[in-house]
């Protein structure tokens, strides 16, 4: 099944930003990588999740296919 639109939510101080992409155009799937490249640079860890909801996995790499994805920023101690 040919998944239309691939997301990443964005976990921040403002809440949480979401970008979508088409994994079948390559300026979106570029933005996508750029975006996600530039927050794992600033420490942020990345997780593969279902779009229903299951059990997610920690992700190295960027994947233009994946479902979803969500991007948690760095916990800052104290």
């Amino acid at each position: 099944m040919k998944i239309d639109k691939h997301e990443m939510e964005i976990l921040d101080s403002t809440g949480h930003t979401r970008i979508t992409w088409d994994a079948d155009k390559a300026d979106e799937v570029t933005n996508a990588r750029r975006t996600y490249d530039d927050l794992r640079a600033k420490g942020y860890r990345a997780f593969r999740v279902k779009k229903d909801g299951g059990e997610g996995e920690a992700m190295r790499e960027f994947d233009p296919h994946a479902e979803r994805m969500i991007m948690v920023p760095p916990l800052v101690g104290g």
